[in-house]
Order: structure tokens, then sequence, then C-alpha cells
């Protein structure tokens, strides 16, 4: 059977219609971030090491047996910048929320950057 089927492509749909409304609502979020506090912007290096090691990932796939060095080492790592983050903003509420969230994120990309250096996916 060739093609897609009704559901993927209904869904297929939704999420290339959900891309500009998700683009929007980042600039919504940065321009808050700049108007309130300036010191929100640097949660952005948190996200983009969580990237970064994604891309490693992608680069060395399948090159380790293990990696669960290279992810704990990497959420020490993060863990440590988003407290120093989170204390540099004074303790507010939302750097505090944006610290978990991040955190939340470093984990998910840990996790897919494990199985793509050892090549076993769920």
């Amino acid at each position: 059977m060739s093609g897609w089927s009704p559901f993927v492509a209904a869904i297929w749909t939704m999420g290339q219609l959900a891309w500009p409304a998700m683009a929007l609502g980042a600039v919504i979020v940065l321009g808050a971030m700049l108007v309130r506090d300036r010191r929100l912007l640097l949660f952005l290096l948190s996200l983009a090491l969580s990237e970064a090691l994604l891309f490693a990932a992608g680069l060395f796939e399948r090159s380790l047996d293990d990696s669960t060095w290279p992810t704990l080492i990497f959420l020490g790592g993060q863990s440590v910048l988003l407290v120093w983050l989170a204390r540099l903003a004074k303790g507010e509420r939302g750097a505090v929320i944006l610290a978990a969230l991040c955190f939340i994120y470093a984990v998910i990309a840990s996790a897919v950057a494990g199985m793509g250096f050892t090549g076993d996916w769920l």
C-alpha cells in the first residue's frame, strides 16, 4: 500500500500549520524577556547546549558502546549552569520555572543523544 493514510496526512498538515504559531509564541516570549529582565535571555545558553549535544550525537552516531558518562556529565553541567542562572536572577519565580523547563529539556535531549551515541533506539 503506497501513499499516506488520511490520519497521517491530517497530523502532518496540523504540524505544518502549528509552526508559524509556535514561532510567533517564541518571538512574543523573547520580547517579553527583553522588556522584563535581560538576564533571563541567558537561559537560551542552556537550550543551545542541549541542541549542541544533539548535534554531536548526530555526528557521532553509533560511536559509543555506553553513553552513561557523557550524558551524566552533560546533565551535571546543565544543573550547575541552571542553578547559577537562577541565582543570578535572584531567585525570581519566572527564573526558577524557566530553569526547571530548561532542565526537563536537557534530560530529554540527553536521553535522545544517548540513544544516538549508542545506536540503540526505542
